[in-house]
């Protein structure tokens, strides 16, 4: 498994990759690392579906409404590497803030979905699905990936980011894992 910490490196490698390989076919699971047995289904699941698996663990400060909250978020990344390398992924993409936000988060141009950012769980996070829709996206800019799986907790945030792929005609596949299943 390699271990990407850069964009550019991430983009470097991928480029290659695609020239040797032709039929690629990327999988990408998105976390905020701390993985537990829901993120491993997702993980299984985009290794059954493609020849190549991403994850990316990166905690975003824009998701949090206090910083106090950002720095107390568990964070376990040798942990989650080690289980990573049971599960088969080609390559481990855990950027640094700076790396994704080079002038800082707070400055930055933002993606917004707003018809869902703002009910149900946005309502109680303003700002959150601001934080995620900004993030997925320069996820989808750097990988291209042809799959993205998600978790049933995540339900809201599917139908954000189906909107995303939708209104910036991403080329991408969303699946949701049910609980014990997937589908």
């Amino acid at each position: 498994m390699l271990i990407i910490k850069k964009p550019t490196k991430l983009v470097s490698i991928l480029k290659k990759q695609r020239l040797c390989n032709p039929d690629l076919y990327v999988s990408l699971i998105a976390t905020m690392g701390n993985l537990h047995q829901g993120h491993f289904e997702l993980i299984k699941y985009g290794r059954l579906k493609s020849n190549y698996l991403i994850v990316s663990i990166f905690v975003n400060p824009m998701q949090f409404s206090t910083f106090e909250d950002f720095n107390i978020y568990p964070k376990k990344l040798k942990e989650d590497i080690k289980r990573l390398i049971e599960y088969q992924v080609d390559i481990l993409f855990a950027p640094t803030s700076k790396a994704m936000y080079p002038n800082n988060y707070k400055n930055h141009t933002y993606i917004n979905v707003p018809k869902y950012s703002s009910i149900l769980e946005g309502e109680k996070r303003p700002g959150h699905f601001l934080g995620v829709t900004t993030i997925v996206s320069k996820l989808f800019n750097l990988i291209s990936p042809q799959l993205v799986v998600f978790g049933e907790k995540d339900f809201q945030q599917l139908i954000i980011i189906r909107q995303l792929i939708m209104h910036m005609n991403y080329n991408i596949k969303i699946r949701l894992a049910w609980q014990n299943s997937i589908n």
